[in-house]
């Protein structure tokens, strides 16, 4: 395992609070939680309640690894926190039960207080297999603290997951985490694979924006398609890189690919999930496809070191209105950008209730609205992505496409970030 090895003992030094100079971000995908390896290897997820109380950082790489860590607290100062290491696929099998417990003598030789107080564990997860090993102790500093290290593998995927903090905090916060994290991870063959794609007759690829279109819960929202030379299509929004990888939405969203083939002027989608086929007049010039009446934009610009000024905003409405109560919701979402790299963001959400009665009269109605302290930092923009790096420390992506207009040029005046349409506020 001589990948694995040198790894580990980078990720004890960083477990143990020191900062490794040169990592840097891999294009591994994390999006809302879900984590999904390069090269496919491994996945999980950190659920939403969970991610709320803890900050993540991550995913960064050193090369031989890539790691996210989740602090009970910040970087700095936490009660708690969590290393989640995922290595390149092996081609040999692992010895978990050796990982671990290389990986508790390399912890206790720079907290020596740490002792076993248990005998190693067998996990049988739904990923794999693997073991478990707690220590406990008490800090020089009279801080009773505990560690739980757990080596997962399976068919050429592996991770490690190891776990530190006060003893309170573990028992109350972290354990119940890390127990919920184990039952996410997926290694090797037990990571979702797509179905096969049959041949798509006409390869379609890349990004392409359509109309507005009414939602169910009324309001309105721009249409998507996302093609892959392979066969595969969705029509979600590209929030994030996730949404251009069709395994991995896939191993996230199985509802959400489908296939597609294209012959004799028409275009046809076959959803995997539920198998419902979608059938459409096609034309297509290049950059310009027309299903039945519908038009799509191929979005095609690429962002590479552009930079943005001024404020960006973009709203979302929903509402539920008939004979009887109707409620609405209006989102906004604000970004401040200058030329320099530095930006600003805030959020809004406005909501209004409207009490009807028999007759169809107003009688009565509540209108409310919050919105989420702005955030700052710096951002970058390579290729189709928009980085924000918060001055917390946490970092945000997003797909990014500027807008071309019938000329071939980039304005400015319009940029989609995360499958949301911005407008420049002159």
């Amino acid at each position: 395992m001589n990948k694995v090895k040198p790894a580990l003992a980078l990720g004890i030094l960083l477990f143990l609070g020191i900062s490794i100079s040169g990592a840097k971000v891999q294009e591994d995908i994390f999006y809302h939680g879900f984590f999904y390896s390069k090269d496919g290897a491994v996945t999980f997820q950190i659920p939403k309640d969970i991610s709320s109380k803890w900050m993540q950082v991550g995913p960064q790489s050193t090369g031989d690894y890539s790691m996210v860590k989740l602090f009970l607290g910040n970087p700095k100062s936490y009660e708690a926190q969590i290393l989640i290491m995922v290595f390149p696929k092996q081609n040999q099998k692992v010895d978990t039960k050796n990982e671990v417990l290389s990986l508790a003598k390399d912890l206790q030789g720079g907290s020596p207080y740490l002792k076993s107080v248990s005998e190693l564990v067998t996990l049988s997860l739904p990923g794999g297999k693997g073991h478990q090993l707690m220590l406990q102790g008490k800090s020089p500093g009279g801080v009773s603290e505990a560690a739980v290290i757990a080596f997962v593998a399976n068919g050429g995927g592996t991770a490690a997951v190891m776990v530190r903090g006060n003893t309170e905090a573990m028992e109350k916060q972290a354990l119940p985490v890390t127990k919920v994290l184990l039952q996410t991870l997926r290694l090797g063959p037990s990571v979702g694979t797509l179905p096969k794609a049959a041949n798509p007759g006409v390869a379609l690829d890349g990004v392409w924006v359509g109309p507005f279109k009414i939602k169910a819960n009324g309001g309105d929202s721009q249409s998507w398609l996302v093609f892959d030379k392979n066969g595969y299509v969705t029509d979600s929004a590209p929030y994030d890189l996730l949404y251009l990888d069709m395994q991995a939405l896939y191993s996230y969203y199985p509802n959400q690919v489908g296939t597609y083939h294209v012959s004799g002027g028409q275009l046809k989608i076959k959803w995997i999930s539920g198998g419902k086929t979608e059938t459409y007049t096609y034309k297509n010039n290049g950059n310009l496809m027309t299903l039945d009446k519908d038009e799509y934009k191929l979005v095609s610009g690429k962002g590479d070191g552009m930079t943005l000024e001024g404020e960006y905003e973009a709203y979302d409405y929903s509402s539920s209105d008939g004979s009887g109560d109707s409620f609405s919701v209006v989102t906004s979402s604000t970004y401040w950008f200058d030329k320099k790299g530095n930006f600003k963001s805030s959020s809004m959400v406005g909501m209004s209730f409207t009490d009807k009665g028999m007759g169809g009269e107003t009688i009565g109605g509540v209108e409310a609205s919050s919105g989420k302290k702005s955030q700052k930092g710096k951002y970058k923009i390579s290729k189709n992505q928009i980085v924000f790096s918060y001055d917390n420390g946490t970092v945000h992506k997003m797909t990014f496409y500027p807008y071309i207009n019938k000329q071939g040029k980039l304005d400015p005046a319009i940029v989609y970030m995360g499958g949301e349409n911005y407008l420049l506020d002159d």
